[in-house]
């Protein structure tokens, strides 16, 4: 195997040959390296001043957390609650002790008033 950093240069007649060619010498795939294109290939006239691409192709290195953001602890365990006393009074909701026609419902509570 490769080492993590290393890099190669590649010359092909176009880019995309180059890469490939790249790759598959590393035996990576595409979203494990950074590719660099050095050079891109040009025919010149008459064959004169013609040239391949380069490519420099290099492994990531691996990324491990680097934030430093951790997961939050654990939550502490739930503490037990205190038996509810039961009275008379308290046993009875409050909306009770009004007669039905003054308690509000929560609908009535949020309704607009409109005054004339």
């Amino acid at each position: 195997m490769s080492e993590p950093n290393e890099a190669i240069e590649v010359t092909a007649p176009s880019v995309d040959e180059a890469i490939k060619q790249a790759l598959d010498q590393l035996g990576a795939s595409e979203d494990d390296v950074i590719i660099h294109v050095l050079s891109t290939p040009r025919s010149g006239v008459l064959g004169l001043g013609a040239r391949q691409a380069r490519v420099r192709v290099e492994r990531r290195a691996p990324q491990g957390a680097r934030s430093g953001v951790m997961s939050p602890p654990p939550a502490p365990p739930p503490r037990p609650r205190a038996p509810a006393q039961s009275t008379a009074a308290s046993a009875a909701p409050a909306s009770a002790a009004r007669p039905a026609s003054e308690r509000r419902t929560r609908w009535a509570a949020a309704r607009p008033v409109f005054l004339e």
